[in-house]
């Protein structure tokens, strides 16, 4: 990405690209093309720091995500999803949907789940 600056010499302008002198306000029609190609750079390079932002954005996010057990009375998971549930003193493999507008377990029915967790991804397994 090239480096531009713009200098005011007595009321002159010179415009500079990676310290190189590529116009002044002595030459108008110059001076327009060599602004319209620092702009068209600069708005280039906000696309990407925008892209960029909306990655760690999303990277952020999951790192915020809620990490191991999760209490049922603080937040129940988004439906449907399978999940680990801890009911009874012990894990169960489970899933939830909501049917009338509550949230149900699949194999523990309403009650007595005190807790859950994702089941994680995966790991990546080289082939």
């Amino acid at each position: 990405m090239s480096r531009w600056g713009i200098e005011n010499d007595d009321g002159w302008f010179i415009v500079y690209k990676d310290g190189v002198e590529v116009a002044s306000s002595e030459n108008g029609d110059r001076m327009a093309d060599v602004l319209n190609d620092a702009f068209h750079d600069a708005n280039a390079r906000i696309a990407e720091l925008e892209t960029e932002n909306a990655a760690l954005k999303a990277e952020i996010s999951k790192l915020k995500a809620p990490q191991g057990w999760i209490d049922v009375k603080k937040q129940m998971p988004d439906v449907p999803i399978a999940l680990v549930a801890w009911k009874d003193g012990s894990i169960k493999l489970d899933s939830t949907f909501t049917d009338g507008g509550r949230d149900y377990w699949y194999h523990s029915g309403l009650d007595n789940v005190a807790y859950w967790m994702p089941i994680p991804e995966p790991p990546e397994v080289e082939k």
